[in-house]
């Protein structure tokens, strides 16, 4: 009987063959490029203008003087030059318009002064005064003087109930007064015209026949005719010295006397007005 061969191991499978690498040592060497360094654009600064007001370092003494210490990083001082010179400039015209007020000259007034006197400084018995004419002068501390209206001052003292040689007129503008004299004479003697004279008569009524209360007479557009014995007349103008008994002191129609005085003889008519409020 044969007996059987053991069976064979199989065989080991071969490393595979490491190839030589030659020239090992003469391999190039790889240069690595350092990387080139890139320069950084240079950003000029702006030169800061010059400041010929102030100077930051005075302004900053300031500052510590009051302790408020030093400036801020991040404050731009052209800003802070600039509010402290405004605030400056309000400080000085404040002391300024101080100074004005305190050495102004006060003027108030000092006196009242007739410049001329009236028209009319003569009247009759019984006339009403007429002022027209009358200048004033205010005279202010300081020398200059004023025109004032007399139409806008109290005057007293006119009284032509009877004769008076001389009388004084009392002027007041505000505290100011002043005077000037007016004459009162008696009434001429009413006799009969003579041949020569016989009277007068309106050849026109004046423009202004309706007045307010306190209003004064206005004989504009008034002419009288003047008559003699012989037939014959002549025109005269009406003024306030042929006007007796006007008056407006209050509402109502008034007869007014015009009377006219020749050679010591006079004639008489008359005419109406109204008064209203």
């Amino acid at each position: 009987m044969k007996t059987s061969k053991p069976a064979k191991a199989p065989k080991q499978p071969k490393a595979p063959k490491v190839e030589k690498v030659k020239n090992i040592g003469s391999a190039k060497k790889v240069k690595i490029e350092k990387p080139k360094k890139v320069k950084e654009p240079k950003i000029k600064q702006p030169k800061p203008e010059k400041i010929t007001a102030f100077k930051p370092e005075k302004v900053e003494k300031a500052e510590k003087l009051k302790g408020a210490g030093k400036f801020k990083k991040g404050i731009n001082p052209k800003i802070l030059v600039a509010a402290v010179t405004a605030f400056l400039v309000v400080v000085v015209a404040v002391v300024l318009v101080f100074a004005l007020r305190d050495n102004e000259e006060v003027v108030e007034p000092r006196a009242l002064a007739v410049e001329s006197a009236p028209d009319k400084t003569t009247y009759y018995v019984g006339e009403l005064p007429v002022f027209t004419g009358l200048k004033l002068k205010m005279i202010l501390t300081n020398g200059v003087m004023i025109n004032v209206d007399y139409r806008e001052c109290d005057i007293t003292g006119f009284d032509s109930s009877k004769a008076e040689e001389t009388q004084v007129v009392t002027v007041k503008y505000k505290d100011l007064k002043t005077t000037f004299i007016v004459t009162i004479q008696e009434k001429p003697v009413s006799v009969i015209p003579d041949a020569k004279y016989s009277g007068i008569s309106f050849k026109t009524l004046p423009n202004k026949t309706t007045y307010k209360v306190g209003e004064w007479p206005d004989p504009t557009g008034g002419v009288l005719y003047v008559h003699y014995a012989d037939g014959t007349k002549r025109e005269l103008e009406l003024t306030n010295d042929y006007i007796y008994d006007f008056t407006t002191a209050e509402p109502g129609t008034y007869t007014i006397t015009v009377k006219y005085v020749e050679r010591g003889l006079y004639g008489e008519t008359t005419y109406t007005i109204t008064v209203t409020e």
